[in-house]
């Protein structure tokens, strides 16, 4: 069974940090994505977490 990653919006703050580090723990398996503004302190977060990716968010941007 394929699993879709979750998108912690703001992963890098504190709160969302925490619920991603949590989810972590709790479901190794499940990928994640860590989605900021800032791409170099999302993957960052991501790099902390293991087996999390960093990603831009642009709320800007077409959808």
């Amino acid at each position: 069974m394929s699993v879709h990653p979750i998108l912690f919006l703001g992963g890098s703050d504190a709160i969302s940090h925490r619920s991603a580090k949590a989810l972590r723990a709790a479901h190794p398996d499940v990928p994640l994505l860590i989605g900021g503004r800032d791409l170099a302190k999302a993957q960052q977060a991501a790099e902390e977490m293991g087996g999390a990716q960093g990603v831009v968010i642009d709320p800007a941007a077409d959808q």
